[in-house]
């Protein structure tokens, strides 16, 4: 029976490398299963090992662990051994895998604070250039205003001014024609006085006052153009008392 065991090994050893010549781990691992199947306790614990390891195939604690409970089922004297360390293993896989997922939970978790602080700082800054741009424009709007009051005051004194000057020029006119007036009327006194000192003069059978002299009258019709207040008739004119 032995010897025939041996064969059958031989036989898919040899199978097994003509088979996978190119990876020789892959190979072991597919004898070792077929040796495993056919209720080999040995070939059990070499599979449990080559899946704790990776060997030949994918990594895998839970298939290793259940090749060693098989090979320790079938007597195998190593494999509470292997259990032991396997189910250990997988713990800190596990551990480890936790540790890991709270890591990339705490770097999301820090991400996102990052990113919310990013964006609060981001609306603060929108904000603070929101509130000067509103001074900016109050300011421009406060120094637009301070000009067009400048420049009203400024058309409001002009206008005063032209006002005043023209009320100014109309009082000087209306004092000219007063004065035009007063100096018509002055004259038309003087004359009439002239006229009435003749006619007295004639009703008294008198010659008139200087007239027996026409130089001497023209030298004071000239002195009473001149100086009204100097001549014969000053002393009836109400202006020269």
């Amino acid at each position: 029976m032995k010897k025939y065991l041996s064969i059958v090994l031989l036989g898919l050893v040899l199978g097994g490398v003509a088979v996978a010549q190119d990876d020789p781990l892959k190979s072991l691992f597919s004898f070792q299963q077929k040796m495993a199947n056919n209720g080999s306790a040995g070939a059990m614990m070499k599979l449990g090992e080559m899946y704790e390891q990776g060997q030949g195939t994918e990594q895998s604690y839970d298939k290793a662990l259940e090749m060693y409970e098989k090979a320790r089922a079938a007597g195998h004297s190593d494999a509470q051994a292997a259990i032991a360390r396997v189910k250990r293993a997988r713990q800190a896989q596990n551990q480890a895998a936790s540790q890991e997922a709270e890591r990339a939970r705490e770097a999301r978790r820090r991400a996102e604070e990052a990113k919310r602080r990013a964006e609060a700082e981001r609306k603060a800054q929108e904000a603070r250039k929101a509130r000067e741009a509103a001074r900016q424009k109050a300011r421009q709007e406060a120094q637009a205003k301070q000009r067009a009051e400048e420049q009203a005051r400024r058309q409001a004194e002009a206008k005063a001014r032209r006002e005043a000057e023209a009320r100014a020029k109309e009082l000087e006119r209306q004092k000219a024609q007063a004065e035009a007036r007063r100096k018509a009327q002055e004259r038309a006194r003087l004359e009439k006085a002239r006229a009435e000192a003749r006619a007295k003069a004639k009703a008294a059978n008198k010659p008139a006052p200087k007239e027996s002299q026409p130089e001497q009258a023209k030298s004071d019709d000239e002195q009473f153009k001149s100086d009204p207040c100097k001549g014969p008739a000053a002393r009836v004119m109400s202006i020269c008392k």
